[in-house]
Formats: structure tokens, C-alpha cells, sequence
């Protein structure tokens, strides 16, 4: 059972929750009900937090893994933030393939 206790946390941890926050963040900031307007965005960080937290420990990132220079962990970073986007925008497609789909049913009856 990893140790969640924050002060025995090491920089790996941190890190570890900084890239499981950096697909997190974009993903929430984007989908399509928590990512509304009508949400404010202190909402959406705590919620991103949360949910980094939580998803840390079940994500298996060694430090072995983490670039050593700063241009691949800004690369690490973009990469997956981009992946998060993309995640987002699929499932804004799939809401939005929904709405038409019940608008194209409405507009029948």
C-alpha cells in the first residue's frame, strides 16, 4: 500500500502528480459539463486537484522515467497536455453527436 501521507512524499511524488495533473487539467477545463462556463474555474482546479490526487498513486510513474534536461520535461508536459485536450474534444464530439442526434429526433415527432 503506497504511503499517502504528504510529508513522506518525495519529489518523485510531486512529480508524479504534476504530470498526472498536466492531462487532468486540460481534460476538466474541456469536457463538456464540468468544462461549461457557468462552472467557475476555482471549482475546476480543486476538481483537477482532486482528481490528480487521487490518480497518483494508481499511475505508475518512476523516476527512472522523468527527463533529465528541461526541454524533454517541457516536451513531457506539452505532450500531455495535448493528449488531455484531445481526450476533452472527443468527448465534446460525442455530446455534441448526441445533441444533434436528439434535435434530429425532436424535429421528427
Amino acid at each position: 500500500m503506497p504511503d499517502t501521507a504528504i510529508l513522506n512524499w518525495t519529489l518523485g511524488h510531486f512529480f508524479s502528480v504534476l504530470i498526472v495533473m498536466t492531462r487532468v487539467v486540460p481534460l476538466i477545463f474541456l469536457m463538456p459539463v464540468v468544462g461549461s462556463p457557468n462552472v467557475p474555474p476555482q471549482v475546476k482546479v480543486l476538481f483537477s486537484l482532486l482528481l490528480a490526487l487521487i490518480l497518483a498513486p494508481v499511475v505508475n510513474i518512476s523516476p527512472e522515467s522523468m527527463p533529465t534536461r528541461t526541454a524533454g520535461f517541457v516536451l513531457l508536459v506539452l505532450v500531455e497536455v495535448t493528449f488531455g485536450a484531445v481526450l476533452a474534444i472527443f468527448a465534446r464530439l460525442i455530446f455534441a453527436a448526441t445533441d444533434i442526434a436528439g434535435q434530429m429526433v425532436s424535429v421528427s415527432m
